[in-house]
């Protein structure tokens, strides 16, 4: 390199002419370029051609940017996907929490709202819905429950207390087949008696004449004869009344009005209204025993 620029200035005065029209020349095209913008078609094609040599040559740094931009937001979501799914599962429970809260109060709200006066609040311990439908509930004599006492929920008649302890009682759901409780229709007063049929979802209104007056969609209520159950305490509602072939008489099921599947927590524990006349002979009496007794003295489960 040094020897060509020492042979460029020191060749003769043709060469340094030749130098100077190039200079020259040069400095001629960028005025007009700067004035007139000859060149810049030029340099716009010259751009376009290669610009596909600048891609490639950003391609490997590109893809370098993508992947790791791709493996961090990848790491980011999986990380907020973890802490929604958290924030999800606690949320769940505080409404559970919640929930559960509410209904013990509301429930507890409602059913105190049934003759307060000679009533108290009573929860659920063991349940037995098999042949025998029998529960136990967490209050005995020491509280005030006796033989009698009726057990409502925040919809109708539950059941009543067989046998009672100082510390907890046994109780006949009113589906237990055994049981018998005195009812009249709301719409025209007619009473009945209602029995249970071992199911939960079901009771069955004692054979009636084919020329009662009793419809499908009728309300019953509990009409407080024969003493225990108070007057006026949803029972059911008949949903389909059934002859018997060949007979003078009909079935009517009915659909109970509170819950006897025993769902809720609590229930309310009504004192038995006092008799008036001799005491009935019923299935309830004549079922207190000794296997009662003995569930008395068994722990709560």
């Amino acid at each position: 390199m040094q020897p060509d620029r020492a042979q460029l200035f020191t060749k003769s005065a043709d060469s340094t002419l030749w130098l100077l029209i190039y200079a020259a020349a040069a400095i001629a095209l960028m005025v007009l370029d700067r004035r007139f913008g000859y060149l810049n078609d030029f340099r716009r094609f010259a751009v376009e051609t290669v610009r596909p040599i600048w891609r490639m040559a950003e391609l490997p740094d590109q893809a370098w940017r993508v992947s790791q931009s791709y493996v961090q937001d990848r790491e980011a979501l999986a990380q907020k996907a973890l802490e929604f799914e958290q924030q999800a599962l606690t949320l769940a429970v505080e409404n559970q929490n919640l929930r559960a809260r509410l209904i013990r109060d509301a429930e507890i709200a409602q059913l105190s709202a049934l003759q307060i006066d000679r009533g108290q609040i009573v929860r659920l311990r063991t349940i037995d819905l098999g042949k025998r439908h029998r529960f136990t509930i967490d209050k005995g004599t020491t509280a005030g429950i006796v033989q009698g006492t009726v057990l409502l929920d925040r919809l109708g008649i539950v059941g009543q207390v067989e046998v009672a302890s100082p510390s907890h009682a046994i109780a006949i759901s009113i589906a237990d087949p055994a049981h018998r409780l005195p009812v009249r229709i709301a719409r025209n007063g007619l009473r009945l008696l209602v029995s249970g049929d071992g199911s939960s979802s079901q009771l069955i209104v004692d054979p009636l004449m084919v020329t009662s007056d009793v419809k499908v969609g009728d309300v019953l209520l509990s009409s407080g004869l024969g003493g225990i159950f108070p007057e006026g305490h949803a029972v059911g509602v008949i949903r389909d009344i059934k002859l018997e072939a060949g007979a003078g008489f009909a079935i009517a099921l009915v659909t109970p009005a509170a819950d006897l599947q025993l769902s809720h927590q609590y229930l309310y524990a009504v004192s038995p209204t006092p008799r008036v006349g001799p005491l009935p002979q019923s299935a309830l009496e004549k079922s207190t025993n000794s296997n009662h007794i003995s569930l008395l003295t068994e722990p709560a489960r």
